[in-house]
């Protein structure tokens, strides 16, 4: 859910899934260690977006869900 990145005044989901910013990364954490990656966090802006599940997909909410497989394809074949 993008609604769950720190951002300012971007509306657009295309401007906050692509941003060229440095200041803006996907990091995945193990449950049990929530709590430790927010507290090495504290001092610093960030937010949740989701978590993983064993669908296979990639799902941004209200926008789009594609196989893993096919990003992967997509990725190693620099084309979607």
């Amino acid at each position: 859910n993008l609604d769950g990145v720190p951002v300012s005044d971007v509306k657009n989901p295309a401007s906050i899934l692509f941003s060229e910013s440095n200041s803006r990364f996907i990091v995945e954490v193990d449950g049990e260690r929530k709590d430790k990656f927010e507290e090495i966090m504290s001092g610093s802006t960030f937010g949740e977006i989701g978590e993983v599940v064993p669908s296979g997909n990639l799902v941004i909410e209200n926008l789009f869900s594609l196989s893993i497989a096919r990003l992967e394809t997509a990725w190693r074949s620099r084309r979607l």
